[in-house]
């Protein structure tokens, strides 16, 4: 009987940590978890998304890091057993916004990137994106995002606002 409840009350509270799907964050010794900004599901049968969330960035995550400061993105294998990729902007060394991509990474293959920006870049904001094939209105397949994650970057002085510092 004990040992039952012993067993009952380690579940409880590793229930109470991290989502098995939060996405990590970290920068040097600075690491912020991301709940997921939209979820979407596809209804049994259906071939539409319905979808949760994603209007905007209000209640995302921020942290505050230096120009050309290197991220690791860790994602849980919920995740990392789906195609997903990273989509991320930047303000590069001439001052101009700039917006790029990661590759897909295929399923099962990689729970973990390390993000570096352009030499002299400071990072603006990032958006880990899990995709499925789905049909597309021209008879092809498309991949929509089915679960997005996004951290607002500060510059150094900016404010660490809602970031989950570990």
């Amino acid at each position: 009987m004990l040992i039952l409840l012993a067993l009952v009350g380690l579940l409880a509270a590793c229930s109470r940590g991290a989502s098995v799907s939060d996405v990590t964050v970290t920068a040097g010794a600075a690491s912020v978890t991301l709940p997921a900004a939209l979820s979407c599901i596809s209804p049994s049968g259906g071939t539409e998304l319905s979808c949760a969330g994603g209007e905007n960035d209000d209640k995302a995550p921020h942290l505050a890091i230096s120009p050309g400061t290197p991220l690791t993105i860790e994602v849980p294998q919920k995740v990392g057993d789906t195609p997903w990729v990273v989509v991320f902007t930047y303000i590069d060394a001439q001052g101009q916004s700039q917006g790029d991509r990661t590759s897909v990474f295929s399923p099962g293959t990689q729970y973990s990137y390390r993000l570096t920006p352009p030499s002299g870049a400071q990072l603006t904001r990032i958006e880990v994106q899990s995709l499925t094939a789905a049909p597309a209105a021209s008879g092809g397949v498309e991949f929509p995002a089915v679960g997005t994650w996004v951290l607002v970057v500060d510059p150094v002085g900016g404010t660490a606002t809602s970031a989950q510092q570990g």
